[in-house]
């Protein structure tokens, strides 16, 4: 009989404890957001103005927000600004969560390494 009795306790609580690691994936995945920060930058001063790029950040942004992003949506950026849209950004996401980065603009390699550029 007392096997039988600790045999049952026990399995009783193994399928407690997959209950509790099964609610708490739920919640973890409940948790999760789908973000994104789309830049578009076409009002340049230093290098020849763009024509499409906003035009092209406002459709991916739109396409993403039907997606069930939550977008954030920043056009003609300067540096300043470039770096706290990407740091808010950074701040917002966290494990778990889908993340999305589209920048329209002018790039350039230097050195082998790319950079994205602000309007200034």
């Amino acid at each position: 009989m007392g096997l039988r009795l600790f045999t049952s306790f026990v399995l009783r609580l193994a399928i407690a404890l997959s209950l509790c690691g099964l609610s708490q994936n739920l919640l973890a995945q409940q948790k999760a957001q789908r973000l994104a920060l789309v830049i578009g930058n076409d009002a340049y001063t230093q290098v020849n103005t763009l024509l499409n790029a906003k035009a092209d950040a406002t459709a991916i942004a739109r396409s993403l927000e039907k997606a069930g992003f939550k977008v954030t949506l920043k056009t003609d950026v300067n540096l300043d600004s470039f770096k706290v849209a990407l740091r808010s950004f950074k701040a917002m996401v966290s494990p778990g969560d889908e993340a999305v980065f589209f920048f329209s603009g002018h790039g350039v390699e230097m050195g082998g390494a790319n950079y994205l550029l602000p309007i200034d």
